[in-house]
């Protein structure tokens, strides 16, 4: 019987440890528009918050989303981002490599 509690203590506290640690992750509601390097509009509908996205992008940016984008001058989010672009934003000469959406 003590064994069977203790199986069942052990299952418990590594299902909390698992749930508790989980950060819950949503999409951000609406439309990310950037240009392209190549002069083209490129639009992320609906990006996952905390998901580093890869896309490069120069010019104008259009953030109407309601997360804070957060570009950054090197791919896969790395460094510190480079500009921060509040909900409903425009950046006229942002040049980015990658971009992250915080709630």
């Amino acid at each position: 019987m003590k064994r069977i509690a203790l199986c069942a203590a052990v299952v418990g506290t590594a299902a909390a440890l698992a749930l508790g640690t989980t950060t819950s992750a949503y999409a951000a509601s609406g439309t990310f528009a950037y240009t392209q390097t190549n002069g083209q509009l490129a639009l992320l509908e609906n990006p996952v918050t905390g998901k580093c996205y890869n896309v490069t992008g120069i010019k104008n940016t259009l953030n109407k989303t309601d997360a804070y984008a957060l570009l950054y001058a090197e791919r896969s989010c790395a460094g510190t981002h480079a500009v921060e672009l509040d909900p409903g934003a425009q950046h006229y000469e942002a040049e980015f490599k990658s971009v992250k959406f915080i709630g």
